[in-house]
């Protein structure tokens, strides 16, 4: 881009308290690299502060030009886009009148400065013209102001004037004065009607020109004059005798379908038209697309029909319409899932269909998986009972599950198994028991399945509330071994002392209970030697926890020695005979001297025989075992005071 100033012109200018010099540059600005080479040497480029107004847009102004004063000369000069005016400080007036067309009181002004300048409408003499519009522009010594003037394009209308007669005849369509903006009027194809006359033909207000059904008027610059002051073009209805026109009326009716099938005449959109009289006239329809859901029926329709103004002969137009045939689909689904879908075909007059038609489902299988549910909501969602429905749409209904429609049945495994299968099963009241699937009882090892409890109802019984059953189990008595452990005569146990157990039970799977002795006495065992930790159950086993005396052995005092008597004969014992034995002691002691007794079981005794019989002391005769019993007894006496004594001296030592 390359600019270059071209030009300086010094200027002095009054700002009303002093004179300020002022310098207009003039550059041209040349852009290249483009398409084309593009040069630019007309413009306004200036200081923003400096007192000057500026036009920058016109449109609907007629000339394209104001007519304002220009305050450096004192002059009024005719300016367009891009004049600039030198500001003055009583302020500067403009005159503008506006094109055809467009819209006297739609004027905007806006740009810098230019808020709450408003436009004034009436006749100006400026210079021998007539202006019908002014504004002024107030000074400003410190900024430039800028004029963007508009004026909206006019707006017309047609008015249909029946003069008299009847009929719904109207034109809602809004025109303009310029080609290709919709400036073409079509003349209706509809005529009103009235008692005793015939509909000749329409003349537009202002002239005596006829107007036909599809005759064209075309609004211009130079037809606007016959726009009234509402920019209203005005047909008015031309009447004539029956017998006098060469017209007859010819009457245009519109029949829509029903649901019921039966056609419906609708005389809102039912008309007249104008025809040769005693003719045969054709009328084809040309609004069958405007009606949502109906399809016009060609077949059905009569667009042939004698037009005459004696009623016996005369005809009918008649245009038939049949509702739309809908095909949708409607998807049920019970807790969001699908439970099935039904194509539907449905002939409405609006794209809607009622609620109550499409709520519940015809076919029985997807009624069915709905039994227990019930309706939720529908989408699209349903206004005031309506559901929008277009050809290939799918309406969702949803249903949730009713609480008051279903009962539970339970199935627990109890203590001693397992169960296979549902074990809670959620139905409709009313099903039979012989639709619940019974879990299948797996007992443990050592038992059988033994029922319910409660027991189950019969195959025929119906279920109308929650219900719970408990398997049974009964003992296999020759699956299981009992052990047992018993506390013996001196001590006692603690923990569990009878075990019952499936044979096959490893003993590792027993506690044996921790045996307590009592006072003088240790556990030395069992009845029976434990088992290993690997040894298997096979059979009921009692264990008897054994014991020891603790108490320490004691010398017993000594015993006097018999009189030997005479010597040897036949009292004295044999020669080589074995000694008398010692006295033992609870069970472990022996006597030092004196003859060989047993005491408590343990030491031997002096060769005791069956039923008392006994050798005497080294005489080989027989002996009363009574004199031998008073024997004995003395000899566990006296050990027993003398071991009492040396305890005695023990405990005070």
């Amino acid at each position: 881009m390359k600019i270059e100033l071209t030009n300086v012109v010094s200027e002095k200018i009054n700002t009303g308290s002093r004179t300020v010099d002022f310098n207009k540059y003039t550059y041209t600005i040349t852009i290249t690299n483009a398409y084309e080479d593009i040069v630019i040497n007309s413009g306004n480029f200036k200081s923003n502060k400096r007192p000057e107004i500026i036009i920058k847009q016109l449109v609907g102004i007629a000339n394209n030009q104001l007519y304002g004063y220009e305050g450096y000369t004192g002059k009024w000069v005719t300016g367009t886009i891009n004049t600039v005016y030198k500001a003055d400080k009583d302020g500067n007036e403009f005159y503008f009148n506006i094109l055809p067309g467009y819209d006297g009181n739609k004027i905007k002004l806006t740009g810098t400065g230019m808020n709450g300048i408003s436009i004034e409408k009436g006749t100006y003499y400026r210079d021998g013209v007539t202006y019908n519009y002014r504004f002024k522009v107030g000074y400003s010594s410190e900024t430039n102001k800028q004029i963007f003037l508009s004026i909206e394009k006019a707006g017309y209308s047609v008015k249909y004037d029946l003069n008299g007669g009847t009929g719904n005849i109207t034109d809602s369509d809004t025109y303009t004065a310029f080609s290709g903006e919709n400036n073409v009027i079509a003349i209706t194809n509809r005529v009103p009607e009235k008692e005793g006359k015939v509909f000749d033909h329409w003349e537009l207000a202002g002239t005596s020109k006829e107007y036909r059904q599809y005759d064209r008027f075309t609004i211009s610059t130079g037809t606007i004059k016959y726009a009234n002051a509402q920019n209203e073009f005005v047909f008015k209805a031309v009447w004539a005798d029956a017998e006098d026109s060469n017209y007859a009326n010819l009457q245009v009716k519109y029949y829509f379908e029903q649901e019921n099938g039966s056609y419906k005449l609708d005389e809102t959109v039912s008309y007249t038209v104008s025809a040769l009289a005693e003719k045969n006239a054709i009328k084809l329809c040309t609004d069958k697309d405007a009606y949502p859901g109906y399809i016009y029926n060609s077949q059905k329709s009569k667009v042939i029909a004698f037009a005459s103004n004696d009623k016996k002969k005369a005809e009918e137009i008649k245009y038939y319409f049949d509702l739309k045939t809908f095909n949708y689909t409607v998807s049920y689904y019970a807790e969001n899932t699908l439970v099935g879908s039904e194509q539907k075909t449905a002939k409405v007059s609006v794209s809607n269909m009622a609620l109550s038609d499409i709520q519940k489902p015809t076919d029985a299988e997807i009624a069915k998986k709905l039994t227990g549910y019930k309706y939720s909501k529908v989408d699209p969602e349903a206004v005031n009972g309506k559901v929008a429905v277009s050809d290939g749409a799918v309406i969702k209904v949803y249903y949730v599950e009713d609480d008051d429609a279903w009962v539970t049945v339970t199935f627990l495994p109890g203590s001693h198994g397992r169960l296979e299968g549902t074990l809670s099963q959620k139905v409709l009241k009313e099903t039979l028991w012989s639709e619940i699937e019974v879990p299948v009882i797996k007992p443990d090892a050592g038992y059988a399945a033994d029922g319910w409890n409660p027991e189950l109802p019969e195959s025929t019984d119906k279920i109308n509330s929650n219900q719970s059953y408990v398997a049974q189990y009964a003992e296999d008595e020759d699956a299981w071994a009992t052990v047992t452990f018993l506390p013996g005569e001196h001590g006692s146990l603690d923990g569990q002392t009878s075990w019952k157990v499936l044979k096959g039970t490893e003993w590792s799977e027993i506690t044996v209970p921790t045996v307590t002795a009592d006072t003088d006495y240790r556990h030395t065992g069992w009845s029976q030697a434990l088992p290993d930790a690997e040894y298997q159950v096979a059979e009921d086993m009692t264990f008897t926890a054994l014991y020891e005396s603790t108490t320490t052995p004691v010398d017993p005092a000594p015993t006097p020695t018999p009189d030997p008597g005479p010597g040897p004969g036949p009292d004295a014992p044999a020669p080589g005979a074995a000694p008398a034995a010692t006295a033992g002691v609870l069970g472990e002691a022996f006597a030092p001297e004196g003859p060989e007794m047993g005491v408590l079981g343990e030491a031997f005794a002096p060769e005791v025989s069956v039923l008392g019989e006994s050798k005497g002391p080294g005489t080989g005769d027989t002996a009363p075992i009574a004199g031998w019993s008073l024997l004995m007894m003395g000899a566990v006496l006296t050990l027993g005071f003398t071991v009492y004594n040396k305890k005695r001296k023990k405990e005070e030592e």
